[in-house]
């Protein structure tokens, strides 16, 4: 199941355990109609939680909105197409599983390969906000993760990604 939900302002979205995946989608393309000016969806690939209620709330602090995928498996096709109206993808390592993680990642790196993606994990032992490590997420916290570490990490991928792509294409 697929939940999605945005800030207070826009209360036109199903409650949560009434959407589909086909939902999710439809929500997202009245979401880009309706919404306010500079403000762009974030993916949180997660299991719904008190946890990522709070997730949201500080990406909402970010300025946006806030979309929480309860599936493993997004169609990369409809992200492909909205890739450069998304603003970042948050992927929590426990909800993909440690296995399929790598998997994940690639299929998201292939459809939206300027998509900034921050990693959320138990199994690492420090926050890595450093290029070093692109190739598998922009950037990696360790969970459970802080506001403070959440807004820098989700600054970090952005320029990460950003530079990753400017020196991927310098190679070329």
């Amino acid at each position: 199941m697929i939940v999605a939900s945005v800030t207070r302002k826009l209360r036109f979205l199903p409650a949560i355990g009434e959407i589909t995946s086909k939902a999710l989608f439809e929500t997202y393309d009245a979401l880009k109609v309706r919404r306010r000016p500079g403000v762009n969806p974030a993916l949180i690939f997660a299991e719904y939680s008190t946890s990522v209620d709070t997730l949201k709330s500080w990406v909402e602090e970010m300025n946006s909105v806030a979309m929480v995928v309860q599936e493993c498996e997004v169609p990369m096709k409809w992200l492909s197409e909205r890739a450069t109206l998304l603003d970042y993808a948050i992927v929590d390592e426990r909800f993909i599983g440690e296995q399929a993680l790598p998997a994940f990642v690639a299929n998201i790196r292939t459809a939206a390969p300027d998509l900034p993606v921050i990693l959320l994990s138990r199994n690492v032992l420090y926050h890595n906000f450093q290029t070093n490590q692109v190739g598998v997420a922009d950037v990696t916290l360790r969970a459970p993760v802080s506001r403070t570490a959440l807004k820098l990490g989700i600054l970090s991928a952005i320029d990460n990604r950003r530079w990753w792509r400017e020196n991927e294409c310098s190679a070329l």
